[in-house]
């Protein structure tokens, strides 16, 4: 049961609910284990298993090994020419995602737009048309994968050249209720008690994990392996029209001043 001011008011109103997520977990599930390495386009690989108890959720690094095994989750990029961000000129790129909801697939145009960045960092970006809007993203850096789900859930994900360690990701997970209290479950203990009440799995981390609360259903987090070190921040609310959504970003020394710019931009964008 969800407790306190938001709870549900009746057992009738409970039923009703959870009729509806566990279609949508059900569905959603069978489409994770087919697809369970799509999980590491959220800055890891999900270990799944038939148990509904707690699983290892693995942070990996180095994103570059897997473009052969998801080629299908492979967007189009083409060249959007040169868009203004706040007055500044720079490189924009249009993206083509397959949308299973739609007959055609979706088609994102770069844009002129105005955003809360200082001018010092659009130098060190690009901007890539998303479908969940546009996304700066370091200079040179190339999408590798991206989907939309069937609940309009959308992921991708980001890789420098070269195959060099770091990425940049994105997710969220559409209407699935029973995913956010799953992937929810890493970084609030209130969506691993929603979890575990309704016997979906939870989630652990193989690494330190250090989660600060922002706000009640937002968190920034990190996580150190040797000289690599990853960020992120991540939202929970079951009562949201997207209960959770987590955005990632690993980079070397020399970059990592870029980590708020672009974190802020998906909180901006959510929030």
């Amino acid at each position: 049961m969800f407790n306190g001011k938001r709870s549900f008011l009746s057992k009738k109103l409970q039923s009703k609910f959870f009729v509806q997520i566990d279609r949508l977990y059900c569905h959603e599930r069978n489409r994770m284990r087919k697809l369970g390495r799509l999980f590491g386009l959220l800055g890891s690989l999900l270990i799944i298993s038939s148990t509904l108890s707690a699983e290892v959720y693995h942070f990996k690094f180095n994103h570059q090994d897997r473009s052969q095994d998801l080629t299908e989750y492979k967007p189009i990029v083409q060249d959007g020419g040169t868009v203004a961000v706040n007055g500044v000129k720079m490189k924009g790129f249009n993206t083509i995602f397959k949308d299973p909801r739609n007959a055609g697939p979706k088609t994102n145009y770069a844009k002129q737009i105005n955003a809360k960045i200082k001018a010092e960092y659009l130098k060190h970006f690009e901007l890539y048309a998303m479908p969940n809007g546009v996304v700066f993203v370091p200079k040179n850096w190339k999408l590798v994968y991206g989907g939309i789900s069937s609940t309009g859930g959308i992921f991708y994900t980001f890789v420098p050249p070269h195959g060099d360690d770091g990425y940049l990701t994105f997710y969220h997970n559409g209407s699935c209720l029973s995913c956010a209290m799953e992937n929810g479950s890493l970084f609030f203990s209130e969506a691993a008690k929603h979890a575990k009440d309704h016997d979906f799995n939870t989630f652990e981390s193989n690494l330190p994990l250090n989660v600060v609360k922002i706000k009640q259903d937002l968190v920034s987090y990190y996580a150190e392996s040797g000289y690599l070190r990853l960020d992120g921040i991540a939202f929970y609310d079951p009562f949201a029209k997207i209960p959770f959504w987590k955005a990632e970003v690993s980079l070397p020394p020399m970059q990592r001043h870029l980590v708020n710019p672009l974190l802020n931009q998906f909180i901006t964008k959510y929030n």
